[in-house]
């Protein structure tokens, strides 16, 4: 919605990775309105998000590592020259020869299966939209 008012048009000016950064961080805090059930669990987690209270305990939980970096290098890779060229071949292409189209149906369906397993494996999972 923000981008169809009148972000569009100010990230456009901006260079591409501080209007990288802005929508990173637009599409974080917009999270947050899925996350919680009422207002007052929400207005508690902006007031922890923007205290900028370092001083707190901080439960690291050291699994979550290996997931936080993928997500951190899908978020932010085309944002470099190797990650143009993937976007550029995955969306942009308009001719795909055989191999081509195996070759995305593979990763695409490394991707379901992986991202299935996950789900299937892991705890309880509600379905985000639900609580909005």
């Amino acid at each position: 919605v923000l981008d169809r008012l009148f972000l569009k048009k100010v990230l456009d000016y901006l260079p591409g990775i501080v209007s990288l950064g802005i929508t990173f961080f637009i599409t974080m805090v917009g999270w947050v309105f899925f996350r919680f059930e009422d207002t007052s669990e929400m207005t508690q987690c902006f007031q922890a998000l923007f205290s900028f209270d370092f001083n707190g305990n901080i439960e690291v939980i050291h699994s979550f590592y290996p997931i936080f970096i993928l997500a951190l290098l899908f978020s932010f890779i085309c944002s470099f020259s190797f990650g143009k060229k993937l976007e550029r071949y995955f969306f942009k292409s308009t001719v795909f020869s055989i191999r081509g189209h195996l070759f995305q149906m593979v990763i695409s369906m490394s991707l379901l299966i992986l991202s299935a397993s996950y789900l299937a494996t892991s705890g309880f999972n509600p379905f985000i939209y639900f609580r909005f």
